[in-house]
């Protein structure tokens, strides 16, 4: 025995007889659904490559010549 919202499903989007607004509601909704997460998932992917590759490449730079302090905070004049 299937369950209401099975036979709600079943009887809205699955029924080719006629296409009704709700059913091109139901389509648009799920078009956007879709196209919204595979963009979010892409621009994810990018950023997080993006990230790796710039810690990478600006993490291992060390100066030749270092210019520090010996005390306190400030150089003096």
């Amino acid at each position: 025995m299937r369950s209401f919202s099975g036979f709600i499903a079943t009887k809205y989007l699955i029924s080719i007889k006629r296409w009704t607004f709700v059913h091109w509601l139901s389509l648009f909704s799920f078009l956007g659904v879709m196209v919204g997460s595979a963009a979010l998932i892409t621009i994810m992917s990018v950023f997080n490559g993006l990230e790796g590759y710039v810690a990478g490449m600006f993490g291992k730079l060390d100066p030749d010549l270092e210019i520090t302090q010996k005390s306190g905070k400030f150089f003096e004049i």
